[in-house]
């Protein structure tokens, strides 16, 4: 009868096995939609846009560089008004980036963390990283209020103002790079891998090849409240303006030109797909980051414990080529999870992942092999 048991158990071992397997695909691919919606909306009764969770809306062509509205080497500053609308989770949520798709890279975004004001740029024209030069300005952002925001830069020297009035000004932080070859469009309301979501109402937007006096900024601030728009004196006009006063379709025009439309697809379409990010890309600190990693951790434990089980060799304590086996198995399901990823634009394929997926593994088999024991399955020996 003992012996019968112990059949019986093995024979459910391979099926044990198998769910797990499932489950952790299901739970690494879900939800399945490789063509979510893009969640921008135009706004009802006025002018603007909605950025939800899965929104991203970009300029066609470029903004910045040799061919485009804005120059290598000249003052810029740009006028935005946004609105946040719901509740900020992710740890650095871009409302505007610029973006180099020869290069694949991003080299300026202003950003919200939390109520804060965030600007990270790369003057060297490098991608941004955690520890890219930022400037930040607390609590900044109120929900639901509408904020008239202002970033100026000319030599070095830039300014960033709130409903007209300075806020912070840094003597050497350049927010573009000067190289002619450098080149890059608007990313409105995500980054361009679509992980920095943004949620809230863009509701004016324009930029310019100057640096705007402190005079002016004031005067565009009072225009935009009383007539939803600043009103130029002539030859100071911007070569950039988005008023999204079409309220349907999916291009919002420049106003000042034929080209350099906003694009808004119908789908959550990312302009750079991230393969395998690596960990030291990864904003460590931050909560949602923690969780990930004990969930992938505790998510393949089972895995290798129970495949421990099944493929040791004979009944006894599974052996050191036991455990390299179940890890080899383990980290290929998760390479296959993270791989699939990259045509998911609502997971993110990563490095990390993998790592961690692989030490929850060998975790299963160290567990197993600690408690097989208790478990009365050791083979015994004379």
């Amino acid at each position: 009868m003992p012996h019968r048991n112990i059949r019986r158990r093995k024979r459910g071992v391979p099926l044990i096995c198998l769910v797990i397997t499932i489950a952790i695909l299901i739970a690494g691919l879900w939800p399945f939609n490789f063509l979510p919606k893009n969640e921008v909306t135009w706004l009802t009764g006025r002018n603007g846009i909605y950025f939800g969770p899965l929104g991203i809306a970009y300029s066609t062509d470029s903004i910045y560089g040799a061919h485009g509205a804005i120059l290598p080497g000249r003052p810029v500053s740009i006028e935005l008004v946004v609105q946040q609308a719901g509740k900020i989770d992710a740890p650095f949520s871009r409302i505007l980036t610029l973006y180099e798709g020869e290069k694949n890279l991003e080299f300026f975004t202003l950003a919200q963390w939390k109520s804060h004001l965030i600007l990270r740029a790369s003057s060297e024209g490098k991608d941004l990283r955690i520890g890219s030069p930022e400037l930040g300005v607390k609590n900044v952002f109120l929900k639901n209020i509408p904020m008239f925001l202002t970033i100026t830069s000319n030599n070095g020297i830039t300014k960033i103002y709130a409903d007209g009035r300075m806020i912070i000004e840094h003597n050497n932080f350049p927010i573009l790079p000067g190289d002619s070859s450098s080149s890059g469009k608007f990313v409105l309301g995500n980054s361009s891998t679509g992980k920095s979501p943004w949620t809230g109402n863009l509701l004016f937007l324009t930029a310019y090849d100057r640096e705007l006096p402190a005079e002016e900024i004031i005067k565009h601030f009072h225009d935009w409240i009383e007539h939803g728009a600043p009103t130029w004196l002539p030859g100071k006009t911007p070569p950039i303006l988005y008023l999204f006063d079409e309220r349907t379709g999916s291009i919002s025009r420049n106003h000042r030109g034929e080209h350099l439309d906003i694009s808004i697809p119908p789908t959550f379409h990312l302009l750079q797909k991230t393969v395998l990010r690596l960990p030291w890309e990864e904003e460590y600190f931050h909560r949602s980051f923690i969780r990930d990693v004990v969930i992938n951790i505790l998510g393949f434990l089972p895995f290798g414990f129970f495949f421990a089980m099944w493929l040791r060799n004979g009944d006894g304590l599974p052996s050191k080529s036991d455990l390299l086996r179940v890890a080899t198995l383990g980290g290929g399901i998760s390479l296959f999870i993270e791989l699939l990823q990259i045509s998911l634009p609502t997971r993110t394929s990563s490095l990390s992942d993998i790592i961690c997926n692989l030490f929850g593994t060998i975790l299963g088999v160290l567990l197993f092999r600690w408690i097989i024991p208790f478990l009365g399955i050791e083979k015994r020996t004379k």
